[in-house]
């Protein structure tokens, strides 16, 4: 029974997407349009390839639409309960029938930003809107990726929402999510395919200002960079980095890595006194390789200075192993 469930589950989710088969990402999460966002716990296991499911409706997440040259976005901003928000924006990932929207972000400054209209794109995330549910998926290509966060597009307070926490992993189970997934993404990369091609030819100038535009914003940013350092004050603090990397670079040769590897605890140390808190087996302390370094021994609860491990002068840059 709970098979032909699953079978009737993904064949009306099919059929449904059939019956919007005209619609793209952009389309769809118009008529979505702003709304508060439930979250449900999902989870994936590389070793068995399988998801679990758990509670929802602990994150206090927003959903908000606008649109950047041309494109959609879709803007997911979380609020903590210090009152700290988290904004994460996708951008759709063509203009002609997109299939997903891509995690990105504005390059440049507010006013390169207005001018030039770049953006950042991220391959990693993608948001996904199929049926009653929003998908974030961890991606690498059209085949393979991960759903990462389900959101119900919709809100619930009070009793609602304490007894959709119950109800959750039972439901998301039943919803088939990584099948639905899958049919729906296969169909609509193909529809893509077939419009991009031609939708590119005939926005030629769109497309190749684009292009432009971003290289000329890297060309104004590397610019800049340059300008900056050959700067008064570029100029001082590629010295001071320099100075830091060459202390840095001091420091280390005069130290050595000392590596307990035997049992019960110990302390490295100096003639007259030791270094670092106890060590218990494969622990590891940073000792100075100018000086002559000890291991001090537990004997009855009091670390007792035992035999030299180290000369001073010797494996400075290195390590050393102490049983």
């Amino acid at each position: 029974m709970k098979k032909l469930y699953s079978v009737l589950t993904i064949t009306l989710a099919l059929s449904a997407f059939n019956g919007l088969a005209q619609e793209d990402q952009a389309t769809i999460i118009d008529k979505v349009g702003d709304t508060p966002l439930t979250s449900y716990v999902i989870n994936y296991d590389r070793s068995s390839q399988a998801y679990t499911f758990a509670g929802c409706c602990s994150d206090n997440d927003v959903l908000s639409l606008s649109t950047y040259d041309d494109l959609k976005v879709a803007t997911i901003t979380r609020t903590y309960e210090s009152g700290k928000t988290n904004t994460k924006s996708y951008y759709v990932d063509e203009e002609v029938y997109p299939v997903t929207f891509i995690a990105g972000r504005l390059r440049g400054n507010p006013e390169q930003q207005k001018r030039l209209k770049v953006i950042d794109y991220s391959e990693e995330k993608r948001l996904v809107v199929v049926g009653e549910w929003m998908y974030i998926l961890k991606w690498k290509s059209r085949t393979d990726w991960v759903i990462e966060d389900v959101y119900g597009m919709y809100e619930l307070k009070g009793v609602k929402k304490v007894k959709e926490a119950f109800a959750a992993a039972k439901k998301m189970e039943n919803a088939n999510h990584e099948e639905t997934l899958k049919a729906y993404l296969e169909k609509a990369f193909a529809k893509q395919d077939e419009l991009v091609v031609e939708w590119r030819k005939t926005n030629a100038e769109k497309v190749q200002r684009r292009i432009d535009n971003d290289q000329i914003l890297t060309n104004e940013i590397n610019g800049r960079n340059a300008e900056f350092w050959a700067s008064d004050e570029g100029q001082a603090i590629k010295k001071r980095n320099e100075m830091a990397a060459k202390s840095d670079a001091e420091d280390a040769k005069s130290e050595v890595k000392c590596i307990y590897k035997g049992k019960g605890t110990a302390l490295f140390g100096y003639e007259r006194n030791s270094t670092g808190g106890s060590k218990g087996a494969g622990q590891s302390t940073v000792c100075d390789c100018t000086k002559d370094v000890y291991i001090y021994r537990n004997d009855n609860g009091t670390f007792k200075r035992a035999e030299k491990v180290s000369s001073a002068g010797s494996n400075c840059g290195g390590s050393i192993e102490v049983e």
